[in-house]
Parts: structure tokens; C-alpha cells; sequence
């Protein structure tokens, strides 16, 4: 496949902020990605745009379109001749001079055109001959923490719904109803309640986490009854949010490492708890080791490893997660993603592909989940942009 004209351009992701979006021109047509952001930023993400801004990075983009022409792509790895071109001119560590958010959104854009040339899909040109798998979605439920908009709200970042049935479609569907059945629910316990969402199109709540997770064990329980399925429970409690020096700060207490350590055991055995998401501090391994160690629970790292190679392989080695999250933006290189995947999935880490809560319509990260055979997606349940993901996978599902 070979690039006729790259085309880079602003649009608004859904929180209205603006982000960037790139279309590839071939003889085989447009092939157009963009790339999300996110409001939780780990510290150890790489920049998403231009430390000048995202003009600069669309300038530099510019200013490169003869150089992208000269290479061909056939397959997934040819990103290895574009990635060298790109470092010529941006040898920065975390990409600030062109920025991660552009070096994704081209990889992806480049990608698809040249699975089009190939009349594949973009999860075959992933999958590389491999059969599709379908992974289990992670559905962002009741929102609190930097999410939210309120000014009472819940000191945990996201509470999540894991559905596990056979099927991708029923589980997007029961995480649908557990949607509904919450609603109702914080209709009664919530008097402020109005039905407005988070940036992820979770709902917005002023009730206290443990009273959340009590409303989720029962919804759980309902859904689990009604679908013969199991219906996992996840909090993601993004941690840094809220942590300094060593101190985690809730509204009404103050703990140190040990008592975070025995807090979220007590909540892992109360509600019934399959998947806790940032638990600690982005530095604290030591911490995610001693939770991992004492309890059945997937101890899963997104902050603590930022899509980057040696903060993974740090908690790989430490014995610090059971369960890693993957966001294409945090890194920018789709060929440093991949060697992360593969090497977690090599030491028996669940890996969980992720939207952000600044997202777009663009849906590349549902063909990657397929492709790359990963074990989880995780979305919002609700919103035009989460769904989308959603429904390309059973989009998949229902083509094989």
C-alpha cells in the first residue's frame, strides 16, 4: 500500500475538547482515525500533542507528508519503517515534540488503509491468520472521582459491570440492564439524583462509594439470576487522584499505605469484588504487590504502568498486577503496544484495551481487542462514542 496524501485536522472529542484526526489517502480510498484523551492523566504518559500545542504537532505532521509517501505498508510491522522516520525528527522520550495522541491516530489511519488494500478487516490484518476472539467489556457504570462534575460525588474514579457470558452481544446487553437497574436504584437511595453523566456517560451520583457498591452487589445479583451468567464486579479508584506523600485523602479518613491495603480487602470481601483498577499511588509497586498477594482479587495497574515497556515489565517482575490496561495514546508507538501486550500476555497478565474519558468515534481499539486476542474491553456502557466500540465488535461477532 502506498500513501497518496495524509491529511491531519482538529475535531472536538467528546468532552468538546479538541483532539486530532487523520485521514490517509490511497487508490483504494479514504481511511480516516483519530485519537482520544484523556481527564485522569498518569504522570508517566507520554505527551499527547507538541509541548507548543496541537497546531505545532499538525504543522510538524505537515511538513512530513513527503518523507510518509516514499514508505509502503503491507503488514502490522512495516510501522517499524515509519516509527524510525518519525524519531528522526522527534528523538524526545515521550514524543513532545509531534505528540503520542498524532503518532496514534496516523499508525491507526495507516493501519486501516492498508488492511483496505489488502481486502481484509482491521482486526484480520491484526490477527495475522489467528482466529477473532472476543474479549469481555468492562462497562463503566457510576462515575466519581476527576469524572465527575459535581461537587459531592464519590472518591472512586469508575464502577464497573463485568459480564460473563459466551457471547460479546448478551454481554453488552446485560451491561445495558445493569445500566437501567442502577438508575433505578439511585433513584431511590439518591435524592439528588438527575440523570446526569460523567464524562464516560456513567451516572453521576453524590452517594459515598460503599453506598455505590451496595447498590451494585444487589444488581449483580439480580442481573446473575436472570441471565444464568455471572456478572463481575470492578471499581476503578484512581488513586493518584487522591493520594500525596505516601497519604491517600477520602472525604471522611485519612490512611496510609498498610491501612489502603486492608481498606480495599474489607471492600473486595464485603461486595463481592472481581477487579480493582489503581489501587495506589503510580509509584507504589510495593503496595499493588502486597494487595495482589493477599487476596484472589485481579489487582490490575493503568497509572502505576502507562502503557509503557519498563514501568511493565517493573510490575511484571515485582509481582505488582494480575491485570494491565492498554491505551493506544498513552505510548503513541502501536509497535511498543504490541510488545507490551505480548509480553503480559506471555506472563499470564490479564490485558484490558481501554477507551478515555475524552473520546471520538473512531473505533480501532475495538478491532485491536479482536485482533490481538485481548481479554478485556473496557468502555462506558452508555454514550454515542463508547457504543460505537461496542457495536463494531458485535459488528465481528456477527460477521464470523
Amino acid at each position: 500500500m502506498q500513501i497518496k496524501k495524509v491529511k491531519c485536522g482538529k475535531i472536538m472529542d467528546s468532552r468538546g475538547i479538541p483532539t486530532i484526526e487523520i485521514s490517509v489517502m490511497t487508490l483504494n480510498g479514504t481511511f480516516t482515525a483519530s485519537s482520544p484523551s484523556g481527564t485522569s492523566v498518569g504522570k508517566y504518559e507520554s505527551a499527547a500533542f507538541s509541548h507548543k500545542g496541537i497546531d505545532a504537532s499538525i504543522f510538524l505532521l505537515n511538513s512530513l507528508q513527503d518523507e510518509i509517501r516514499k514508505i509502503s505498508f503491507v503488514k502490522f510491522g512495516d510501522l517499524e519503517k515509519l516509527e524510525n522516520m518519525i524519531r528522526s525528527y522527534d528523538d524526545t522520550t515521550n514524543y513532545r515534540k509531534l505528540g503520542a495522541n498524532v503518532l496514534y491516530a496516523l499508525e491507526a489511519a495507516i493501519l486501516k488503509a492498508t488492511a483496505g488494500g489488502e481486502n481484509m478487516e482491521l482486526w484480520e490484518l491484526l490477527a495475522e491468520g489467528k482466529k477473532p476472539k472476543f474479549p469481555f467489556p468492562v462497562g463503566n457504570c457510576i462515575g466519581g472521582s476527576l469524572h465527575s462534575k459535581l461537587l459531592f460525588k464519590p472518591d472512586f474514579q469508575e464502577f464497573l459491570f463485568i459480564p460473563r457470558s459466551d457471547e460479546f452481544f448478551e454481554n453488552v446487553f446485560i451491561n445495558s440492564r445493569a445500566y437501567k437497574l442502577a438508575e433505578q436504584k439511585l433513584l431511590l437511595m439518591d435524592k439528588t439524583f438527575s440523570r446526569k453523566v460523567t464524562y464516560e456517560s456513567a451516572w453521576e451520583t453524590s452517594l459515598e462509594s460503599e453506598q455505590i457498591l451496595k447498590i451494585m452487589k444487589e444488581v449483580s445479583k439480580e442481573l446473575e439470576k436472570q441471565f444464568e451468567a455471572k456478572v463481575d464486579l470492578g471499581i476503578d479508584i484512581a488513586a493518584s487522584s487522591f493520594s500525596n506523600n505516601g497519604k491517600y485523602k477520602y472525604k471522611d479518613k485519612t490512611l496510609g499505605s498498610e491501612g489502603q491495603i486492608e481498606y480495599i480487602k474489607k471492600l473486595i470481601k464485603e461486595y463481592g469484588i472481581d477487579y480493582v483498577e489503581d489501587a495506589f499511588s503510580d509509584d507504589d509497586f510495593a503496595s499493588f504487590t502486597k494487595l495482589k498477594d493477599s487476596t484472589g482479587c485481579m489487582i490490575v495497574g493503568d497509572d502505576l504502568t502507562a502503557t509503557h515497556f519498563d514501568r511493565v515489565k517493573q510490575a511484571i517482575s515485582t509481582n505488582a498486577i494480575s491485570g494491565l490496561i492498554v491505551k493506544p495514546n498513552q505510548n503513541g508507538s502501536l509497535l511498543q503496544m504490541k510488545k507490551i501486550i505480548d509480553l503480559a500476555e506471555s506472563s499470564g497478565i490479564k490485558t484490558i484495551i481501554s477507551h478515555r474519558s475524552g473520546e471520538t468515534m473512531d473505533t480501532t481499539i475495538a478491532d485491536m481487542a479482536v485482533g490481538w486476542h485481548l481479554d478485556y474491553i473496557k468502555t462506558g456502557i452508555k454514550g454515542r462514542e463508547r457504543e460505537a466500540k461496542l457495536k463494531r465488535i458485535i459488528e465481528i461477532e456477527k460477521g464470523v
